[in-house]
């Protein structure tokens, strides 16, 4: 009782779960050790407490290691897998959440958590959109008891993919149903992923006041909660709101100032989104990070401030180093809508008889039958490049048609 005590309050981020946890007896082990140090990995790495998260993890597989049963194995393997996504540590995590995926079909939520993995690591590291959205419906589909991790990550990834190909109001209606969730639930410490991203469509459908709300509303949904996570996307999201004060002076006030940071009004743009991408940092979420310095370096451009190159290509360098070369293929695309062209160094290396990231992207998408006008759309790439990355890619890969090209790319 007292760890499902521990656990429950650990879920919703309540400020006493740190005293229910040390009140665990040091008899806990074996199965219930797993099972509640999983659990508490799990929370600790959704809400933001990385240190926690790597001590209740290290914990739980002490306990597994020591009774060997598969149903926890695969209980802490997930939770890991989730954590080292969430911890930008994706060298090599694409291949074992897909061991993962195969292993835990029989057991739902495993099942769930491997799947979303895979999704976001072929999106982001891939650019397989059609591919990881496919993945993550599976993933929602086939969850059964999810505390929110889910459903919003599913969820906000959607959103990205229809906000990349400039579909707005498409990207609100896929972040809908999840946050229906979460209003229903009052889970919005789990809503990390989603708001933000649901903010930034909003804005960019014209609805600012509807993300003003939404805002406000997370903001007071997470004020009395032990969550640094959520804290760092009520940033993001002030940030993101910051361009529209000026243009919107009809629009609801800014969130209360229920949780840490500045707000909108009372700090410039560099200071908003400077702090937000700070925090992220600190809570080593360096994905998070990257996207808060793209929506900077994008609104600096967009406002004809200087800056806005360098910030931009500060968020290209952390995508690089994650290897997310959907992410990096974006920026990139919006660098050339502000008319800033990266000229390569002369005597730079070349890709030579390798595809390039950008050349794989556009490879990887026409192996899955897309025509070139439907990758130019998902790539936000003009219709003339994606033909030229489809011929050259076919004689990188030595093949004569569309068909043969996923044989030779690989996984």
């Amino acid at each position: 009782m007292l760890a499902n005590r521990a656990t429950a309050l650990a879920l919703m981020g309540d400020p006493s779960a740190g005293d229910a946890v040390a009140d665990l007896p040091g008899t806990l082990t074996g199965v219930a050790a797993a099972r509640v140090y999983a659990n508490l990995a799990g929370a600790a790495t959704s809400l933001g407490h990385p240190d926690r998260a790597r001590a209740f993890q290290d914990r739980a597989w002490q306990a597994v290691r020591t009774h060997h049963a598969p149903y926890l194995e695969a209980f802490v393997e997930t939770t890991d897998l989730v954590a080292a996504f969430t911890g930008g540590r994706w060298k090599g995590l694409l291949e074992r959440a897909e061991r993962a995926e195969e292993q835990y079909r029989n057991v739902p939520d495993f099942h769930a958590e491997a799947l979303l993995v895979c999704g976001l690591l072929r999106l982001h590291t891939k650019g397989q959109t059609d591919v990881a959205r496919r993945l993550l419906d599976q993933a929602v589909r086939t969850t059964a008891l999810d505390t929110g991790v889910v459903l919003t990550s599913a969820a906000a990834a959607a959103a990205r993919v229809h906000l990349a190909a400039a579909r707005p109001a498409q990207a609100v209606q896929a972040a809908e149903g999840a946050l229906h969730h979460v209003r229903r639930t009052g889970a919005w410490a789990w809503a990390t992923p989603l708001v933000p991203t649901t903010v930034d469509a909003l804005i960019r459908d014209g609805r600012p006041d509807e993300a003003h709300r939404l805002a406000a509303e997370f903001a007071e949904g997470v004020a009395d909660r032990d969550a640094p996570a959520a804290r760092a996307a009520l940033l993001t999201c002030r940030a993101l709101l910051t361009p529209q004060e000026g243009r919107h002076p009809a629009a609801s006030p800014a969130p209360p100032t229920a949780t840490d940071g500045p707000r909108p009004g009372s700090a410039t743009p560099d200071v908003l989104y400077g702090a937000a991408a700070d925090a992220w940092t600190r809570l080593d979420r360096p994905w998070e990070a990257a996207y808060v310095r793209e929506a900077w370096g994008l609104h600096l451009l967009a406002t004809g401030t200087a800056g806005g190159r360098t910030v931009l290509h500060e968020a290209i360098a952390a995508y690089q180093d994650l290897d997310a070369v959907w992410d990096v293929l974006r920026c990139q695309r919006g660098l050339r809508e502000h008319g800033e062209v990266t000229v390569r160094r002369p005597g730079a290396l070349g890709y030579g008889d390798h595809l390039s990231p950008r050349e794989r992207a556009v490879a990887r998408l026409a192996s899955l039958g897309l025509s070139n006008r439907e990758i130019a759309r998902e790539l936000v790439l003009s219709h003339r490049t994606v033909e030229h990355h489809v011929a050259r890619a076919l004689r990188k890969l030595g093949v004569s048609s569309r068909t043969e090209i996923g044989a030779q790319l690989g996984p």
